[in-house]
């Protein structure tokens, strides 16, 4: 049973275990980078779609809606194949129509349910 847990079940490795402190700081860099770069969902969605065409395999597939959200496909050489699907917060105030009311006071936002901080 335990040599099918190795196999099936994931193992939690600490980065700091398994990759150099340098090799962690690029990637932290990078990804300070990106954070700053791509602030919406379509900007994610351009950057990703760039990155996939630059880096681009015979199997590979990008799927796109309506420039906000994406799938990535990968099919194997034999059969099978790997999806990966993400989600991505763009913190911000999403406002409604007439957003402004005040309430004991002090002036207040109405947000769309995802919208708020």
């Amino acid at each position: 049973m335990s040599d099918l847990k190795d196999v099936l079940f994931r193992k939690k490795k600490n980065a700091w275990f398994v990759s150099s402190k340098e090799e962690i700081f690029r990637f932290a860099d990078s990804y300070k980078e990106f954070l700053r770069n791509c602030k919406t969902e379509r900007e994610v969605v351009k950057f990703v779609k760039e990155y996939f065409i630059k880096n681009k395999r015979d199997r590979d597939f990008i799927l796109i809606n309506k420039n906000k959200n994406l799938a990535l496909v990968r099919l194997s050489e034999g059969s099978g194949m790997r999806i990966i699907a993400s989600h991505i917060d763009a913190p911000r105030l999403d406002l409604k129509q007439n957003p402004l009311f005040e309430d004991s006071g002090v002036g207040l936002f109405h947000t769309h349910y995802y919208g708020g901080i």
